[in-house]
């Protein structure tokens, strides 16, 4: 349970514990911002950004993930949260950089991807990937959003990742 939230963790097999207690203030500036406001959780793993943002009151909460079993967690953990509306969620099990050739837009968009390089060799191609991430997760971005980007590639320094993600972007005016 985090902050009257109620999340399944499948400590046998999830990812490391299966969830990601480092990003509990993350999830918490989120859904402080994310009442009556539509949101996207790219690379939403088991939902934990989804159900915290729901939670507060989000409009519409759209989930990215590319695991079936991570999302068939994450209908598990709406069915534990009976104060949360299911018809405000929608699970999308696709490959992200695919979904996000889509028009839409979002007041928020959380863009929290698994490592891009885990090794001193992978940086320059997880440096355009992040490059390209955060550009099209700002492309998508309503006009006064916010963007929430992570990394957690351990071979990318705090401020490389932070040059990567102020990276100026053209954005057609519409």
């Amino acid at each position: 349970t985090e902050c009257g939230v109620r999340m399944l963790v499948d400590y046998a097999r999830g990812q490391k514990t299966g969830f990601y207690l480092d990003q509990r203030s993350s999830r918490s500036a989120c859904a402080a911002i994310a009442r009556d406001r539509s949101v996207v959780n790219l690379f939403s793993y088991t939902g934990a950004f989804s159900l915290r943002a729901a939670g507060a009151g989000a409009t519409r909460v759209v989930s990215v993930e590319s695991s079936k079993r991570a999302l068939e967690q994450a209908a598990e953990s709406v069915k534990l949260n009976p104060g949360i509306r299911s018809d405000r969620l929608v699970w999308e099990q696709a490959d992200v950089f695919d979904w996000l050739v889509r028009d839409e837009r979002f007041d928020v968009v959380i863009a929290d991807p698994p490592p891009f390089a885990r090794r001193r060799m992978e940086v320059e191609g997880a440096l355009r990937g992040y490059l390209t991430l955060n550009q099209q997760a700002i492309r998508i971005l309503a006009p006064g959003g916010m963007l929430f980007t992570f990394s957690c590639s351990g071979a990318v320094d705090r401020q490389v990742f932070r040059q990567v993600s102020e990276a100026p972007v053209v954005r057609p005016f519409v």
